[in-house]
């Protein structure tokens, strides 16, 4: 200050002029402290971004929303602020061209984005493929190059680069980043990649990837703070359970072992897919209804929802939960042979986190493993479900692929 005003004594606009200099510096930095991310996740029918503060490698959650649709194109469109209090509640119509296609530069330049000046966003791509097992800096050329995956996750990858070139079309002052499905998923051995008994598809690529590498990979980085260091890099079976999707991850070491799910495949079943079944099938029966087979299918009562046949108590519906739950507990019996041995489950996904009855269900058909869980904490949702007692941790946790997505960037742009 000393040196300041004797400048101002001695040299009255030189100094007015270092002071202007010095403001509008200190004026810039100080409000650019943080960095504004934007992550965004598609699945089905559904968009669901985040807005953070990134300031000195940590991060804060500023609005989350989802924008949802249903198969006429209209749903609605949510925003929560940090404390979860909600925001917007609006109608959503999906904007689609004269082609069919979705237009999503109406979705991105909507307000709710276009009002905020983004530093970094960061996309979920379905496919990586065998070349992008990383966070990939994200433009028009790299976008090209992932499209050579469009065969082989057909209801997504299209979908998700389409999304991403609006954002980067929009939004050119950004960073944009990939981050990978596949990626979590890229130490499992060829032996558990084999979807297809065929040569020609192998050479073509055509095998499992895995699917919803980020938020099992999310959910592993956190085995840390719900055990102990030892148990944290041992082996977990992590079981994502929702009525569109059903999947179980199998981990060891903190890398992904086997995934019974790709964006070709699934092993279990749910209210839009069967699991596996003979693929010969229909050709043996010359019935094409065999392929449309999904969860709801096996009983003749109208179902909306793989929750409204837990609670059914209903003999209509007993075998549709029957087998339900043997497919997944015995999916749950498999990785633990794929990984010789288990020391935690955690259920996530809608049911998965929420479902008490689903859990208990489930839980009692593993008790030769040595499951035993609380009561009281499985119907409160508690994240601890075990007894003292069990011999395997058993845990529900939130699925948060945006987790894994922002530790990718802190790890990219150190």
């Amino acid at each position: 200050m000393y040196f300041v005003s004797t400048l101002c004594c001695l040299v009255p606009n030189s100094y007015r002029i270092l002071w202007q200099f010095i403001s509008e510096k200190y004026s810039y930095i100080k409000e650019r402290v943080f960095m504004l991310v934007l992550t965004i996740y598609q699945s089905y029918h559904k968009i669901s971004y985040k807005i953070f503060k990134l300031f000195n490698k940590k991060h804060s959650l500023q609005r989350r929303g989802k924008i949802s649709w249903n198969d006429t194109n209209t749903g609605s469109w949510i925003i929560y602020n940090a404390q979860n209090k909600q925001l917007q509640n609006q109608p959503f119509k999906l904007p689609v061209n004269s082609n069919g296609a979705v237009d999503y530069s109406k979705i991105v330049t909507d307000d709710n984005f276009s009002n905020y000046n983004f530093d970094f966003i960061i996309h979920k791509i379905a496919c990586g493929g065998n070349e992008f097992n990383d966070i990939t800096l994200l433009n028009s050329i790299v976008i090209e190059q992932l499209r050579q995956y469009n065969v082989l996750a057909p209801n997504n990858q299209e979908a998700d680069l389409a999304l991403a070139s609006a954002y980067l079309t929009n939004y050119a002052h950004a960073k944009h980043y990939a981050c990978f499905d596949t990626s979590f998923h890229q130490y499992i051995p060829p032996k558990h990649r084999i979807i297809s008994l065929s040569a020609k598809h192998l050479k073509q690529g055509v095998q499992n990837y895995g699917n919803l590498g980020l938020v099992f990979n999310g959910i592993s980085t956190k085995f840390g703070d719900i055990s102990d260091k030892k148990m944290a890099k041992g082996r977990w079976v992590i079981a994502y359970l929702q009525d569109n999707l059903n999947v179980c991850c199998a981990i060891k070491n903190g890398k992904s072992s086997y995934c019974s799910s790709s964006t070709l495949h699934n092993e279990l079943p749910s209210i839009y897919n069967a699991g596996y079944g003979d693929l010969k099938l229909s050709t043996l029966l010359n019935d094409n209804s065999v392929s449309d087979g999904n969860l709801l299918a096996i009983s003749e009562q109208p179902l909306a929802s793989i929750e409204e046949i837990i609670n059914s108590n209903s003999e209509e519906t007993q075998l549709n939960l029957d087998f339900y739950i043997n497919q997944i507990s015995e999916t749950i019996a498999k990785l633990v042979n794929v990984i010789q041995g288990i020391d935690g489950i955690v259920f996530t996904g809608k049911l998965g986190q929420n479902n008490a009855k689903l859990r208990q269900l489930i839980c009692h058909k593993l008790t030769w493993l040595g499951v035993s869980i609380s009561n009281k904490a499985n119907l409160e949702n508690q994240c601890k479900l075990h007894k003292k007692s069990s011999k395997i941790g058993v845990f529900t946790m939130l699925a948060e692929p945006e987790s894994a997505m922002l530790q990718q960037l802190a790890k990219r742009i150190d």
